[in-house]
This record gives structure tokens, sequence and C-alpha cells, in this order.
């Protein structure tokens, strides 16, 4: 198959993939906002927002690192991935560890502190995820992606509305949201030993490396996160009462974030769409930027002008219009 039609055949099955895990997770936000209440959803939107701050520093933009550098030299695939996944290892448990430490100085409820030390897993399941991820991206396979995904989003919604039907609190609730993303690892983790032998790996020189390289993308994506993210940490402790915004008068701070946390999952859930595209693009654009930096010019400006014209809505028109003749 002719690079330009896998790159869009990948392409739509991500997309389809999203759109049923998208569907699941606005069917998971109606019920929890139904069954929680508004102060019930604003400890769940607490707790995923705050940890969400913790994450993008784990992440670090390692997965878009292991990416190019697997791209440019792909014999060294299980080096630079075993060792970049070691990184994510170590960096995800010391800052999930930060997070459930700096918590306790943060006036939030009981119930608030042991939800974000349960979803920890289910956050330290997603970064490592992340760098799977990029294994089936750089060898453009991403049904194995969809399925894994699709499988976990659907085993949360299930198990959630049994939680729902036999009255179960907040936290089992985050112990299946956690379960739901160990699983997708795992199922990802299954696949790609087809194409690499997994194994920690510490090769400090290595590691040195990727840190400098990546440092820049971490800041960027750091400061993308807390724009984001941070409004909604924000809400969840400040006093209120000293906020002159009409509508907030006589709220909790639980109540104001259960009234935003909705509209945040939508487009929390939402913008990942971006993302999936340049997630195949990043691979090939890398490995021209090593053999032939004027296509790799042309493969970028290209990339630019699909998203403006075509959008999420027609993917493969784009990668067959736009990359056809640049990417075999």
């Amino acid at each position: 198959m002719p690079l330009a039609k896998k790159v869009a055949l990948n392409t739509i099955i991500q997309l389809v993939g999203r759109v049923i895990t998208v569907f699941a997770a606005l069917i998971i936000v109606i019920y929890l906002t139904r069954y929680l209440g508004v102060e019930g959803y604003g400890f769940y939107t607490t707790i995923i927002a705050y940890l969400g701050v913790f994450t993008v520093v784990a992440d670090f933009g390692f997965y878009l690192i292991v990416a190019r550098e697997i791209a440019k030299d792909p014999r060294r695939q299980t080096e630079i991935f075993n060792n970049t996944l070691t990184i994510r290892v170590v960096t995800a448990i010391l800052l999930l560890v930060i997070a459930n430490l700096v918590v306790f100085l943060m006036p939030y409820p009981e119930i608030v502190k042991k939800g974000i030390l349960i979803f920890s897993l289910g956050i330290w399941a997603i970064l490592l995820n992340q760098m799977v991820i990029v294994l089936f991206q750089i060898h453009l396979s991403t049904a194995k992606i969809a399925l894994a995904d699709v499988l976990g989003k659907v085993l949360i919604l299930i198990l959630t509305i049994m939680a729902i039907k036999h009255n179960l609190n907040l936290l089992v609730i985050m112990w299946i949201s956690s379960a739901g993303y160990i699983l997708t690892l795992l199922i990802g983790l299954a696949y790609a030993f087809r194409y690499v032998k997994i194994r920690l790996r510490f090769d400090f020189s290595f590691w040195k490396k990727i840190f400098l390289e990546a440092w820049p993308i971490g800041v960027v994506l750091a400061l993308l996160s807390f724009y984001f993210r941070i409004n909604t940490v924000f809400l969840s402790f400040i006093p209120l009462n000293h906020v002159l915004l009409s509508g907030l008068g006589g709220l909790s701070n639980a109540e104001a974030t259960g009234l935003y946390g909705p509209a945040y999952r939508v487009l929390d859930t939402l913008i990942i769409f971006p993302a999936i595209f340049m997630g195949l693009v990043m691979p090939i654009f890398s490995r021209h930027v090593v053999i032939n930096r004027e296509k790799a010019k042309i493969i970028f400006k290209k990339s630019l002008d699909c998203w403006n014209r075509h959008g999420l809505y027609n993917a493969q028109s784009c990668a067959a219009d736009y990359f056809g003749h640049w990417w075999s």
C-alpha cells in the first residue's frame, strides 16, 4: 500500500476509535454529573485537573523525541525506546509521589486526597501508554492503539454504570477509571512486544542527551498545560467570597468546580484529534529531515495546508491530496 494511503488509513482508524471513546466519555460525563451532583462532580474534576498539572511535567515531551530519534535511525529502535520508557517510568513515579505529598498541604476534603492517590495509578498507566503509542505510530499500525483505547474506555463506562446502580462512592469510580487505563496499557504492551523486546534500560549518557533535547518541548508543553488546567485547580481552592464574578456567590469550591467541570471534560476529550494526525506525520517528517531537507520542508508546509483546508473531517482526502507525491 502506498505510504500516503497508509497514513490516511491509520488516521481514519484512529479517528474512528477516538469517536467511539469520545462518545463513551460523554456518556460517562452524563452519568456522573447526574449521580454525583454538583459537589461530587466538582471533587471528581478536581482530582483529574490536579493530577493533570503534574502529568505534563512527567510527560516532558519525551514521546516526541523518541518518535523523531527512531524515525532517524530505525536500527536503534530497541535502545531508544527502552531507555525513554525507563525515563518515563522513573519520572512518572517521582512526580506522582510528589503530587500525593503536596496534596496534603491543599485544603481539600479527605475524599479528594484519597481519590488523587487512587487515580495516580491510572495517570501512571496513561503516561506509560503514551510511549507505547509512539511505536504504533512509527510503524503505521494504529488499529492496535484504537482497539486498546476503545476497550479501556468501554470497560470504564460499563463499570461506572454498574457502580452507579449499586450506589457506590466516588473512590470506587476512581478505581474504575484507573482500571480502564491500566487495561489500555496492558493491551498496548502486549502488541508492542511484536516490535521491540521491552526491558528497563539505564543508559545515563543517553538519558542526558534526551533531557537536553527534550527540555524546550517540555517547557512549552508545561506552559500549555498550566494555561489549560490551572484554572480548574485554582477554582477548587481559592476563596470564592473574594472573587467578583456573578453567579459564584454562595457556591462552595466543589460546587463551582462541579459546574465548570463538564465543559472542561468535553473540551479535554476533543482536543486530541489534531494530535492523532500529527503523531503520524512526525516520524515521516523526522526521517526526511535527515535524508532530504527540501522534502521535509514540503511535508511540513503540506501538513499545515492540510489542516487549514480539511481539518478533522476529511483526513483521508488530506493525506492523499497533499502528501501522496512526497511520502512515497
